[in-house]
This record gives structure tokens, C-alpha cells and sequence, in this order.
């Protein structure tokens, strides 16, 4: 019994400390203190391995120009959390307006709509990102 209490309570620091990395990481990201978000999500990704970890780096990668190692990010957090609203939500975003793909978009998209994120207080806002990737979509492969 004492042995499951321990690890129960390991379990839950390891959580927190996660927690708090990330926290600190959203924090230096809103001051544009970038070096030091990503060392505070990687911190968090290997404490927790919550999505918010994968978003945070993305988001950083992407506010310091570095594309590649963003998706990369966004990409790994997807193969593990591949139904977190947030995840697919910023995807679709990157494809839908920073690469004009609104066709693979779209996948993101939908997924984040069926999530919680898509069903909650944000719905209105993905379900217009979704019929923007739809119109935009339609276009591009010539179906008016």
C-alpha cells in the first residue's frame, strides 16, 4: 500500500512540475524571451507530455521564423495527442493561412470541430475557420 501511495504521489509532482514549466514557458513567450519558453516547454513536454507543451513550442518556433522545427513540434504533438482541439486547431490555422493549403487544413479543422475545443466557447470561431478552408478549398481544385 505504501508502495502505490508513493508512486501516486511521484506521479502527481511530475504533473506539477510540468505544469509549472509550461506556465513559465507561456510567460517568456509573452515577453518574446524565446531561448527560455523552449527550454521551459521541453522541460514540460518531458514532465508531462501534455499538448500545451507542443503547442508552446510551436507557437515559439514560429514567432522566432523558425518554421521547420514549429511544424516539427506541432507534428509531434499531434502523433501523440493526434484529438487535442488546440493541436489540429493551430495546424489547420498554419496550413489554412500561412501556407494557403486549405484543403489539408480542412482535416485539422474538422478534427478540432469535433473536439471539445470546437463544441465549447470557441465553436463559432472554428466553424468559420472551417467554412473559410471549405469556400477557399472549393476554389482552388476549380469546383465553384
Amino acid at each position: 500500500m505504501k508502495k502505490i501511495c508513493l508512486i501516486a504521489v511521484v506521479i502527481f509532482l511530475m504533473g506539477c512540475a510540468g505544469q509549472r514549466h509550461a506556465s513559465r514557458g507561456w510567460n517568456h513567450l509573452k515577453v518574446s524571451e524565446y531561448d527560455k519558453a523552449i527550454s521551459e516547454f521541453e522541460q514540460a513536454k518531458e514532465s508531462n507530455n501534455m499538448p500545451g507543451s507542443y503547442l508552446g513550442l510551436f507557437r515559439t518556433y514560429i514567432k522566432m521564423g523558425n518554421e521547420r522545427k514549429a511544424v516539427e513540434s506541432l507534428n509531434d504533438g499531434l502523433k501523440v495527442h493526434p484529438e487535442d482541439g488546440f493541436l489540429n486547431w493551430d495546424m489547420g490555422l498554419y496550413l489554412l493561412k500561412k501556407k494557403n493549403n486549405p484543403c489539408d487544413a480542412l482535416t485539422y479543422l474538422n478534427n478540432t470541430q469535433k473536439s471539445r475545443v470546437g463544441r465549447g466557447t470557441a465553436a463559432g470561431m472554428v466553424a468559420s475557420d472551417v467554412a473559410e478552408a471549405k469556400e477557399k478549398c472549393k476554389k482552388k481544385s476549380g469546383r465553384q
